[in-house]
């Protein structure tokens, strides 16, 4: 029988409202405690708790501890298949999974509750971007009470989501996190997540160089973090275990910017895949004026400037999507290329031990009917200048903008995403098999001196999690012994499987759990399993929090096959180990 490894992520504490001291760290224990107490230790009381706090953790400790009227399901452990750690994720396993929970003080489980609350109230997320905007407006032109309110109103975001889905204020304030989820084999994807106006109101215009700084800075950091003991071998090919992401519209001010550039592309007769010279980013248009050709270049220069130093300390770089009206595909497959011919190119130190890791990795939306296609001719461009390839590849957090923006518009014709969750899933799972079998591929040849493939799998989805470690069983590269799953230390830095921080810890746990620890003298030590951790002070934060709410409504609602991640089923399962902890009958 396989005796599964058991360390479970507590989830991030954070002492309410306080403004100084850094995110507790990630805590795992090996022996789950089956009464689920926590150390008091870990817990300080504030003195300073708002009424606001006080009387939200109130109505959330009520609603939490009434007895629920679901029925009690079958234990965890009999949902698994002692002979297969992949039934770990499957959905009725990871639905019934709470070891996560268990060491979570009751202060920081009555604040998640109140979160995933909040989240799953359809009207209350739809209405956030609204109400930002308005708070905004009272706090810039209503002198004393706009402030006031203002005040009242970031201290609540910060004491309620800002804890639960951001790491802090500034890389170093991330560090403890950083540091103790690398200590437990798990990596961390850094984004900085104060982001620009996406709706006309920019007041700028031009690169933001504050921002183009301050992701050069984040890589330096995230160079230096690594696994405790193995500063000298937890790398591969100069890869390390921590990433960073950024997004084009969070390096300019204006991101209409952006939109000119892609009706430059789209409008073009000429344009085509590598048909154009990086001295000529855009084809001639009069959608562009001499200026805007002016910025996109420094833009270019600004992100020329980032891959350079993503290189230089071997963080792999993840440029993400962007709504299709601003940059995704076109705009953003333009600049990646670019970036890739030059920071992905095969050199003799980079292939040493096989085909090269990728630095610079693009974003494929599953939910875009085109991104199957955009995948396979970003590969044949790969291979035709012979550089790695790198993918990040996700379900897509625009989509409920996308749709939206499509009906109205009563478009029959080109809709460019997915009629149906379905059908994206079926996409998803289509191109992460596409990824998993060329890097098989590439891994097995082992053919020194060759561009290699990088996967990035961010995904809440069990369902889709195991069908590519199915197949990476399948082709040799992971194996089951009797502790657990044995990954192959040359697929580490190129694959890897990654939830957002907040959100599916349960999932987080399983990969954990199951997955056995890389030998000290591997090769390769870089983890496979990654938390993407957000960093932004709380007013900078608020745009992304509230749009990650908006955009993410099929996240947050539940999904039957990815065995809960949604805000719902998070909320109904903190709430079980609440009434559990306080000994309320189920």
């Amino acid at each position: 029988m396989l005796a599964l490894r058991s360390s479970p992520i507590a989830s991030t504490s954070r002492v309410l409202l306080r403004s100084t001291a850094p995110r507790q760290a990630v805590r795992f224990n090996s022996t789950a405690s089956s009464s689920g107490s926590s150390s008091g230790s870990a817990f300080q009381r504030s003195p300073r708790l708002t009424a606001a706090a006080v009387a939200l953790l109130g109505t959330s400790a009520y609603i939490a501890t009434r007895p629920s009227a679901e029925p009690v399901e079958a234990s965890t452990a009999a949902l698994l298949d002692p002979n297969d750690p992949l039934s770990a994720l499957s959905p009725q396993a990871l639905h019934q999974a709470t070891a996560h929970l268990q060491l979570v003080g009751l202060a920081d489980l009555l604040r998640q509750y109140v979160v995933y609350l909040g989240s799953s109230q359809a009207a209350l997320v739809e209405s956030g971007p609204w109400m930002l905007k308005k708070l905004e407006w009272a706090r810039d032109n209503v002198p004393v009470l706009g402030s006031a309110v203002w005040g009242f109103f970031s201290v609540t975001m910060k004491s309620t989501f800002y804890s639960v889905f951001v790491g802090g204020s500034t890389v170093p304030d991330c560090a403890p996190l950083v540091n103790s989820y690398s200590a437990n084999g798990v990596g961390c994807l850094l984004n900085y997540s104060a982001e620009a106006s996406v709706d006309g109101s920019a007041k700028l215009i031009g690169v933001n160089d504050a921002h183009v700084n301050e992701a050069v800075n984040a890589l330096k950091a995230a160079a230096e973090f690594e696994a405790p003991g193995k500063a000298t071998t937890s790398t591969a090919y100069s890869i390390k275990p921590t990433l960073l992401a950024i997004k084009l519209t969070g390096l300019i001010f204006e991101p209409q910017l952006l939109a000119r550039a892609t009706r430059a592309l789209v409008n073009s007769s000429e344009y085509a895949r590598g048909s154009l010279s990086s001295s000529t980013l855009f084809p001639e248009s009069p959608e562009l004026s001499a200026e805007d050709k002016e910025n996109l270049q420094k833009l270019h220069a600004g992100l020329r400037q980032i891959a350079a130093e993503a290189k230089k300390g071997g963080v792999r770089l993840l440029v993400d999507a962007e709504q299709t009206w601003f940059g995704s595909p076109r705009v953003i497959d333009r600049y990646v290329d670019l970036l890739s011919e030059e920071f992905n190119k095969v050199t003799p130190e980079n292939s040493v031990n096989g085909p090269a890791i990728p630095i610079v990795h693009n974003t494929y939306q599953a939910y875009l009917r085109s991104a199957p296609h955009r995948m396979a001719a970003a590969i044949a461009h790969a291979d035709a200048n012979n550089y790695s390839f790198g993918a990040k590849l996700v379900r897509g957090a625009y989509v409920e903008a996308e749709r939206k923006r499509w009906e109205i518009n009563g478009s029959v014709g080109d809709v460019p995403v997915w009629s149906n969750k379905q059908e994206t899933d079926d996409c998803y799972d289509s191109c992460a098999l596409m990824l998993e079998k060329r890097i098989a591929e590439e891994v097995i040849e082992a053919k020194k001196g060759k561009a290699g493939t990088g996967a990035f799998y961010a995904s809440h989805n069990g369902t889709s999690v195991r069908k590519v470690l199915t197949a990476l069983k399948d082709a040799g590269l992971v194996t089951v012994t009797d502790k657990g799953l044995e990954i192959d230390a040359r697929i580490r830095g190129r694959v890897s499987f990654a939830q957002l921080l907040g959100m599916s810890d349960n999932l987080t746990n399983a990969l954990v759990s199951m997955t056995l620890p890389p030998a000290e003298n591997a090769v390769s030590t870089v983890p496979i399993v990654i938390k993407s951790v957000p960093y932004a002070s709380v007013d900078q934060a608020l745009p992304y929090l509230i749009r990650r709410a908006n955009e993410n409504q099929s996240i947050l609602q539940s999904d039957p096959t990815s065995g809960r991640g949604g805000a719902k089923g998070e909320r109904k399962a903190v709430g079980r180990e609440i009434r559990r902890r306080l000994g309320i009958p189920f």
